[in-house]
């Protein structure tokens, strides 16, 4: 089983913008749309947990009933850094999950091409980075 955990809890602070990131709008979508698509979409994901912050989780969980996300297990709060986000995201991940893959919503450009590169990297060596 492949897990992905989506994190989405970041400001946007260093973009000197008043919207989250995750939020920001991108041809007229939220940047986190394009991530959750390419993932949901792609034949390895099993599940995928999205973190979220308390500013913009009501936000996200209106975007995913929208987009009628089916691979979304679970919406969660994250916390003050990142590496506290993606623990958030792994307490979530089934236990039956073998991989998990972590990405940041705030690089929407994701495809199924680069998903599947980083499976095959991680299944080959033990861990991949895109």
């Amino acid at each position: 089983m492949l897990s992905a955990i989506i994190l989405a809890a970041g400001a946007g602070r260093r973009l000197g913008i008043s919207v989250p990131k995750p939020l920001v709008e991108i041809c007229g979508r939220m940047a986190i749309i394009y991530s959750l698509e390419s993932f949901n979409k792609h034949p390895d994901i099993d599940e995928i947990i999205v973190v979220a912050s308390a500013q913009n989780k009501a936000a996200i969980a209106k975007a995913i009933k929208k987009y009628s996300f089916k691979k979304i297990k679970a919406l969660c709060l994250g916390g003050r850094r990142r590496q506290d986000s993606v623990y958030q995201g792994l307490k979530a991940v089934s236990p039956s999950s073998n991989w998990v893959i972590i990405h940041d919503s705030a690089r929407p450009f994701i495809n199924s091409k680069l998903i599947t590169k980083v499976i095959s990297a991680a299944k080959k060596t033990g861990a991949a980075i895109l």
